[in-house]
């Protein structure tokens, strides 16, 4: 008995060879298609590599570089931190937080001692007439007339020093005042 080579020798029919030539016609035509859409599609790749290529020697050509983007963006990061310093020292100017302990009186002995200090009342005969500590009496004055420990250490704090303020006020006048004698003479 002779030995099967291969899947051939068992036909004879001219019909089945027809069709396995089919089959391999369309195997081969569908690996060209492959291969051509994977051609295109390395082509297309290689257009784009190509076009990046031409925009960094575009870039190279025209010296850019981040130094001013960077700068700029510094520049405005210093300026965003410096107002936020300005607005974050202003804010304990609108919302007063007070120093120490809570105050022994509440809104309506405030206003009492409010309307009998404006009276012209003493601060020992405010204390009895409201049975509240001298000492509470003081630091209430004390919040109407600017003394109290609460504002002074909150323009201490603010580099709003009162004695400063006063006596750059006075300087300020006095060059004023000799500024304004010397436009008189300079005028005849």
């Amino acid at each position: 008995m002779a030995k099967q080579r291969d899947d051939y020798d068992n036909h004879d029919d001219a019909g089945w060879f027809r069709d396995q030539l089919r089959q391999r016609d369309r195997e081969i035509a569908a690996l060209r298609r492959e291969k051509d859409e994977l051609t295109d599609l390395v082509r297309r790749f290689e257009e784009y590599v190509e076009d990046c290529n031409g925009v960094l020697e575009a870039w190279k050509q025209t010296s850019w570089t981040l130094g001013p983007f960077r700068a700029e963006h510094n520049d405005l990061v210093n300026r965003y931190l410096a107002l936020a310093k300005r607005h974050n020292k202003l804010i304990p100017l609108v919302y007063e937080q007070d120093v120490g302990r809570p105050l022994k009186a509440d809104e309506l002995e405030v206003e009492a001692v409010t309307r009998l200090h404006k009276a012209g009342r003493s601060l020992r005969w405010i204390a009895e007439e409201t049975e509240l500590s001298l000492r509470t009496v003081r630091t209430i004055v004390g919040r109407i007339n600017r003394t109290d420990r609460t504002t002074r250490k909150r323009w201490v704090r603010l580099g709003l020093d009162p004695k400063e303020l006063a006596q750059s006020i006075i300087e300020t006048g006095h060059e004023l005042v000799k500024e304004a004698k010397g436009l008189g003479r300079g005028a005849r």
